[in-house]
């Protein structure tokens, strides 16, 4: 949990009210924000405001920002049993905001602060030769209003991470966003080669090749990794599948079938409206990812979440077995949770509102948010970086251990089990980073049983690389000696 911390009111509101305001405050009599503290200063436009409320009965609250002339000015947010979590979306600057529910007020403010890091996530249709980003939709008269929905989508997902960041103790470290004048998410459309008949006959996997090929070749070049959904994905009648349609993530492209993309919020001011919706899907007619539950808030969250799970495949993560709900699993799942405090109607839950027990949210895992801290994707301002890396693997035989060395420091070590990261050297502290790490093979041996195992390592400068520890032990002179450490393997048939 955060610590808790009560934002002063302005100068102005404090000499009338500041006495009453304390004296509430300590009784939990007043609303009070708990995850921000007055005059604070974040890195990305959208904030989710969590706290206090001295009335249990309120069920809803209201945040405005006086500095805003956008639509999401207004922003009505959710409350439960004296708690509340409500969106606020900030211009760059000074933020006046202003939370009311019921008769209880607080005022503070929020700076934002635009990132300068080139490092960024890009927002990708991919269509079929004729460039239509039209997609399947359950809602009749739909607005197609693919903008919003991404805007809506990544500035989410990016506040997500930076919220889930400092939790784990590296500060609202976050990736940077490609945003136009207005401040929305710019949306890039490729083209494929194909025609719409021709490009919905591609398997997942072949889609997610000529999405990448598209991209290189009609975008420009730069420090980006691409977010992709398909506009061409449909769902087959009756089926529970639907053409074009994938979740995969590597190098510079994340991807995921369009078939589910009706279901997400279009624009900020509707992402707390999608994720307590009762609307359930036609699922004889419409595409639903959303582990059998049917329902629109459900296949928003996997799906959304899904594409944060493929970008985090993209800044080489692996996926963490140990962690349910850690995104590099099936956190998807559950990322409707971090914004409500109740899942809505579903075909699993026998299509009633049911109030989730605390700490079942989403969230990035340690193993997974140790791996992000030091990329360059996540640093916040540009810098310069020194090339190319001198990360060096090596094996003492002597003493039996592995050696991993940097002379620009090592920032993050971990040694996974093949495509589950499991065991890490934790240090959320990113200075004073050592240039060897030594790990005794004894260690790994009793922890994995088995030498089919990577190590991963990032240094102080972003670079990342990995070795298999099975192939370092066939290349030392000691081989024999320190592959004894490790149980017998059964051979490959």
């Amino acid at each position: 949990m955060l610590p808790t911390r009560f934002l002063p009111l302005p100068v102005a509101f404090f000499c009338a009210c500041m006495a009453a305001v304390l004296s509430g405050c300590a009784a939990g009599g007043n609303l009070a924000v708990d995850n921000y503290q007055n005059d604070e200063t974040v890195r990305y436009p959208l904030v989710l405001l969590r706290g206090r409320l001295g009335d249990p009965s309120i069920a809803e609250v209201t945040a405005t920002n006086a500095s805003s002339k956008r639509d999401t000015a207004q922003m009505q947010g959710v409350a439960h049993k004296g708690q509340f979590k409500v969106l606020a979306e900030l211009v760059p600057g000074e933020n006046r905001l202003s939370l009311r529910a019921g008769d209880q007020v607080a005022d503070f403010v929020l700076n934002y602060k635009p990132q300068t890091n080139p490092y960024k996530v890009r927002a990708v249709i991919f269509a079929d030769k004729s460039g239509d980003p039209t997609y399947q939709s359950q809602f009749t008269g739909d607005a197609q209003n693919y903008r919003d929905k991404w805007d809506a989508a990544l500035k989410m997902l990016q506040m997500f991470t930076a919220e889930e960041m400092l939790r784990n103790g590296y500060g609202r470290k976050t990736f940077n966003l490609e945003l136009d004048a207005d401040g929305k998410v710019v949306v890039h459309v490729v083209k494929g080669t194909g025609s719409f008949e021709e490009m919905q006959k591609l398997p997942g996997g072949a889609a997610y090749g000529a999405a990448a090929d598209a991209i290189h070749q009609q975008l420009p070049g730069g420090l980006y990794k691409n977010l992709v959904c398909v506009a061409f994905s449909r769902h087959v009648k009756e089926t529970g599948h639907a053409t074009a349609y994938t979740a995969l993530g590597g190098g510079d492209v994340a991807m995921m079938g369009g078939a589910c993309f009706y279901t997400w919020p279009t624009g900020v001011k509707n992402i707390l409206k999608t994720f307590t919706s009762d609307v359930q899907i036609d699922k004889d007619n419409f595409h639903a990812d959303d582990r059998e539950r049917y329902a629109v808030w459900a296949t928003a969250a996997t799906t959304i979440g899904s594409g944060l799970h493929e970008v985090g495949h993209t800044l080489t993560l692996p996926h963490t077995r140990a962690h349910k709900r850690g995104i590099m699993l099936r956190g998807a799942d559950s990322l409707n949770r971090y914004f409500t405090f109740i899942d809505p109607p579903c075909a699993t839950n026998n299509k009633q509102v049911i109030e989730f027990p605390a700490g079942e949210e989403a969230y990035w895992s340690d193993v997974s948010a140790a791996a992000l801290a030091p990329s360059r994707w996540l640093a916040l301002d540009e810098r310069t970086y020194k090339e190319p890396s001198s990360i060096t693997f090596s094996l003492d035989a002597d003493k039996a251990e592995l050696v991993v060395c940097s002379d620009d420091g090592l920032a993050f070590l971990c040694v996974e089990l093949p495509g589950q990261a499991e065991f890490f050297d934790q240090r959320a502290s990113l200075t004073a980073l050592p240039k060897e790490l030594r790990i005794p093979l004894a260690g790994i041996a009793e922890r994995h049983k088995t030498a089919r195992l990577t190590v991963r390592v990032q240094d102080g400068q972003g670079h990342h690389t990995h070795v298999g520890l099975g192939r370092l032990l066939e290349q030392s002179p000691a081989a024999a000696k320190l592959r004894a450490l490790f149980p017998a393997e059964p051979e490959k048939k």
